[in-house]
């Protein structure tokens, strides 16, 4: 109507134009900017409830009711007046299916902050709505014409609600249940209530969806043409067109099943064709170390000196000892070194024989202490003087080992 009358008042077809277009913009941004508030409003929603749900995926569901005070429970001896007079506290029966019933100790029902109630709090559960709001008036809890609790005042009163109450816990052995559940144990409500909760934002994300669809469709052909095509080449396809008889299959089903024949006949002559290239390598490598070993056969046999050569002449070994170093990091060789020695005040040599000294064994002479025990061989006389400047041995050092055999295990 807008459009009309501005084309009555004189408008011309491109002004008129021009507004349908900045009209239907602004419409469409509108409506996209809903969906997309929808979509983002159920993804929390259900994102929340789902969060929940995994949570108390493995909680059991039961039925409460209070059974009675929880001073009535711990009382030994008869004593004058109520109970609830001198502590507040209930134990609740709880009931759940496929196992024995409990109790829950020393529970009370949650409270929260109300400017509506004369005490300033009011029961956060609906089921306690007929309890006093106050633990100072415990006895208010209990009926005593009736002896129902506040729970269970729908009963004779339709304006409250009646017992029992849905109640759930985290699953516990026989025994945790025996000795009673203690009262931080037990929630209040049904676990199945985030269900509903993470239905409702599953249908607003669609609601969004659904207002972005109405404006362009096109955003949504693209995906589902992938989604189209993808289905087209996929196994399931395939499988559902040979499951099919032939006569009712469509062309692509048909084309689907040969080139999948086609496929498996390629792959089967293939194999083939591989085992008789393999087969041939083989023959051909036989044929050739056949070949080989009778031209070693003709061939005269040869020594080692004429195959490799004139074997090198052994150096003969100096049998030195390391100063430094040792065999792979060394930088001096001698004939004799100071090693270290367990006592400090003795002078430990060690000495490696080049030559022949038939003479050592004239100059040792073995003794013995004043307890008649052994020592070790003592030189006694001078050894010559060029053994004794290349090696430095002198008169009183004693012999404690040789090669393997050391002093006192070898005498």
């Amino acid at each position: 109507n807008l459009l009309r009358g501005w084309a009555v008042r004189g408008g011309s077809p491109t002004e008129v134009h021009g507004v349908a277009m900045k009209c239907g913009c602004t419409w469409a941004r509108v409506v996209i900017a809903i969906g997309v508030f929808l979509i983002l409003v159920g993804g929390i929603v259900g994102g929340i409830a789902g969060q929940e749900l995994l949570r108390l995926q493995h909680v059991v569901q039961a039925k409460c009711s209070i059974a009675g005070f929880q001073a009535d429970m711990e009382r030994e001896v008869v004593i004058a007046g109520r109970t609830c007079e001198r502590s507040c506290g209930f134990y609740v029966s709880v009931v759940a299916e496929g196992q024995p019933p409990f109790y829950v100790l020393n529970w009370m029902p949650e409270y929260q902050e109300s400017y509506h109630s004369s005490t300033g709090f009011i029961a956060t559960h609906e089921h306690f709505a007929c309890c006093p709001t106050s633990a100072e008036d415990c006895c208010g809890f209990e009926s005593e014409s009736t002896g129902l609790f506040c729970d269970n005042f729908g009963v004779t009163q339709a304006e409250c609600p009646a017992g029992p109450w849905p109640c759930y816990f985290e699953p516990l052995g026989d025994d945790q249940l025996a000795l009673g559940l203690p009262a931080s144990a037990l929630f209040v409500g049904d676990s199945t209530e985030k269900l509903t909760q993470a239905y409702i934002g599953f249908i607003i994300i669609c609601v969004g969806f659904l207002e972005c669809l109405c404006v362009r469709p096109s955003i949504f052909v693209y995906p589902c043409f992938c989604i189209w095509q993808a289905f087209f080449g996929s196994g399931l396809y395939l499988r559902l067109a040979k499951k099919m008889p032939r006569a009712v299959r469509t062309t692509g089903m048909q084309l689907a099943v040969e080139t999948d024949a086609a496929i498996r006949i390629q792959r089967i002559m293939r194999r083939l064709k591989l085992q008789a290239r393999f087969r041939a390598v083989i023959l051909d490598c036989g044929q050739t170390l056949e070949k080989e070993r009778r031209f070693r056969a003709n061939v005269l046999p040869m020594s080692h000196e004429q195959l490799y050569g004139p074997k090198p002449k052994r150096v003969p070994a100096q049998n030195l000892l390391y100063d430094t170093g040792d065999a792979a990091t060394f930088r001096r060789v001698v004939h004799a070194r100071v090693v270290d020695s367990p006592d400090p005040a003795l002078q430990r040599i060690e000495v490696s024989l080049t030559k022949q000294a038939t003479w050592l064994s004239q100059i040792l002479r073995v003794g013995r202490d004043k307890l008649g025990r052994e020592l070790a061989p003592e030189v006694v006389g001078q050894p010559p003087r060029a053994f004794a400047e290349v090696y430095g041995i002198r008169a009183g050092h004693r012999l404690i080992g040789v090669g393997s055999l050391e002093w006192p295990q070898a005498s």
